[in-house]
């Protein structure tokens, strides 16, 4: 336990923490650029998913920037630790702090804006988060290239303007129309993809 807990640290201190903090300013820009006050049901969505959603890029995608280190690499595999362990360590640190800013920014919302179910929109925008998310996790696994890991979800992100007329259960922008569903298989579908990176991975050492 005392290693896992040794790992963690390293990441927060060496990886994680400028992460963390980008994602605490993005997230403390939103009254300024979206607004926080006054908002029905459907200016709450536009609000989650138009700007709030794109906080899962910038807290899972990094789980595998040390790896851009080839020194860490060579490090790393000298360790007893095998490297999915560490790359699941760095996961659930970066879900764990994405569950909390999202739920923040919820509780904030809701408290100015009492016209939606906070649990519903909170599994909502995690469920759009998460795909994102894994969508650069994927991206990044297979190209092993930090900027294509962004550059994907990022990609996705904006062809969802162009409506759901042929991304389907897969748009990110559902709550506005007042549909969850969608939602739901994001979240599946996120969890799958950062379940296959990861392994995917391990298999290319």
């Amino acid at each position: 336990m005392e290693l896992y807990i040794a790992v963690g640290k390293a990441n927060l201190k060496h990886n994680f923490l400028p992460h963390l903090l980008i994602a605490l300013c993005f997230s403390l820009l939103a009254p300024v650029l979206m607004g926080m006050k006054g908002l029905d049901s459907v200016q709450v969505a536009q609000t989650l998913e138009m700007y709030v959603q794109l906080v899962g890029v910038i807290l899972l995608v990094p789980i595998f920037i040390p790896d851009q280190d080839r020194n860490i690499r060579d490090l790393a595999r000298s360790k007893y630790m095998p490297a999915f362990k560490v790359h699941l360590i760095r996961l659930m640190e970066s879900l764990l702090v994405l569950l909390a800013v999202l739920g923040a920014f919820i509780i904030v919302l809701y408290f100015n804006n009492p016209v939606f179910s906070p649990i519903q929109y909170y599994l909502g925008v995690l469920g759009g988060a998460v795909f994102l998310g894994a969508l650069g996790i994927m991206a990044y696994s297979l190209s092993d290239n930090m900027a294509i890991a962004y550059m994907v979800p990022m990609v996705y992100y904006v062809c969802n303007y162009s409506g759901d007329k042929y991304l389907q259960k897969f748009y990110l922008f559902s709550m506005i129309k007042g549909s969850f569903d969608e939602k739901i298989v994001l979240g599946v579908a996120g969890i799958a993809l950062i379940s296959a990176g990861i392994l995917y991975r391990q298999r290319r050492r």
